[in-house]
């Protein structure tokens, strides 16, 4: 076993100051059952539980067992001053390997949680193998998404079916609708995103198979020099007649096409200050229907959850949420004032890396949020996250926070889904 990590450790109270004869309490992680720590590395004798510290408040050599702790430390009134679940001895060589072990589970999980997939499946019943020699994901997780290209047209309600783990009906963006009749066609690639006990429509490509286009439909002979009649075309094209924006680019009058746009790319230190807490984006344009705001290495300089809100014109909003979020000790937080990117507090000494994505649901204001991202180094975290806000107005811009402190590192993008004409 190791020496806990801090020797001769003062603690302090919320002001800095030493807590003279104060108490060192130990638990079993995330329970009030007391857990023994030792006076020896051979974890022969036991200290007492509590533990009380000297009059400068400092404690004598402490090592801890296999396993977690959950530690409190009181005043020399017993009454607590701080509580810190999920402590553990400095790895030795085994706690390394098992950590290697469950990062790459982990790699592997992300890569399968956003995979694409073969169809063997028939009308109204998808039947899915993963691509490019993945593994096979073993269970259904939250979050979970999948895209594939279906082999045959719906009738109506629809099933899938992936890689033998069972049968889950596919629904419509809000989560309840079954898909029409025709909506599901082999031209299209489609994601959905499992939520509950469902898989829900993210959304369909306006990209069709290339067989989809009669050979020699529009040959060069037929067509004049700088004239394209609609008389000239295949049957067909006639709600796809060709029209420009006001740049003289060709755009659809069919299809309406959507493109990602970076809005902002921030520097999180503000140039080094790292004295901001909140950054404002706006110039989101109103025809916005698909927003990501990308975290790469930020951190911060105090113990705060990161968070995103969103509003109109008018300013975003801290209310109205309903946003829950887990960690991987399963334990969750239901947000009302933001869309936790963490699911809780994260440390100061933590390094966030993920994304929020934020969609909205088709001739409505009403936004559904999903999170997933991760936290380094030393004791490793994961956290994933779904939500709902529904908003006064079109969504134009967002906040990207910590609730207490400062951003002191990193990097973050936002990216928004806007029709071409908006780019």
């Amino acid at each position: 076993m190791s020496l806990m990590p801090v020797v001769k450790n003062q603690y302090q109270d919320d002001e800095g100051r030493s807590t003279p004869n104060g108490f060192l309490y130990t638990y079993e992680p995330g329970s009030n059952t007391l857990k023994d720590t030792f006076t020896d590395s051979g974890l022969t004798t036991t200290n007492p539980n509590p533990l009380q510290a000297d009059g400068a408040g400092r404690l004598s050599n402490v090592y801890l067992g296999s396993g977690g702790y959950r530690m409190e430390w009181r005043d020399e009134n017993d009454v607590v001053v701080w509580s810190q679940d999920d402590v553990f001895a400095a790895a030795d060589g085994s706690d390394i390997a098992n950590l290697e072990t469950d990062i790459a589970e982990t790699k592997q999980e992300n890569v399968q949680n956003e995979a694409s997939y073969t169809d063997s499946g028939v009308a109204d019943a998808y039947v899915l193998t993963i691509k490019g020699g993945l593994t096979a994901p073993t269970a259904y997780r939250q979050g979970m998404r999948i895209i594939f290209r279906p082999t045959a047209t719906n009738t109506g309600a629809s099933t899938v079916n992936v890689e033998s783990i069972g049968v889950v009906t596919l629904t419509m963006e809000d989560g309840v609708t079954d898909p029409a009749a025709g909506f599901i066609e082999p031209s299209r690639d489609y994601e959905y995103e499992y939520v509950g006990s469902i898989f829900r429509l993210l959304g369909r490509s306006n990209q069709r198979a290339e067989e989809d286009i009669e050979d020699q439909a529009i040959s060069s002979s037929k067509i004049a020099d700088n004239a394209v009649t609609l008389a000239k075309m295949a049957p067909g094209t006639q709600s796809h007649a060709v029209t420009y924006d006001s740049s003289n680019d060709p755009k659809e009058t069919g299809d309406v096409v959507y493109s990602w746009k970076v809005i902002d790319t921030i520097d999180l230190t503000n140039g080094g200050n790292n004295d901001t807490s909140l950054w404002n984006v706006t110039g989101i344009a109103s025809t916005c229907n698909a927003l990501e705001v990308l975290f790469y290495n930020e951190g911060h300089d105090s113990s705060a959850t990161v968070k995103v809100r969103v509003g109109p014109s008018g300013g975003t909003v801290n209310t109205g949420y309903d946003y829950i979020s887990t960690d991987d000790s399963g334990a969750n937080v239901n947000a009302t004032d933001g869309f936790d990117v963490t699911s809780g507090a994260l440390a100061s000494a933590k390094n966030l890396h993920g994304k929020m994505e934020i969609r909205k649901i088709a001739g409505t204001n009403n936004w559904v949020a999903s999170g997933h991202a991760a936290a380094s180094p030393s004791t490793f975290e994961v956290f994933d996250g779904d939500g709902i806000i529904s908003l006064a107005g079109d969504l134009t811009q967002l906040d990207i926070l910590v609730d207490a402190g400062n951003f002191n590192q990193g990097t973050a993008e936002v990216r928004a889904l806007v029709q071409l004409d908006d780019l």
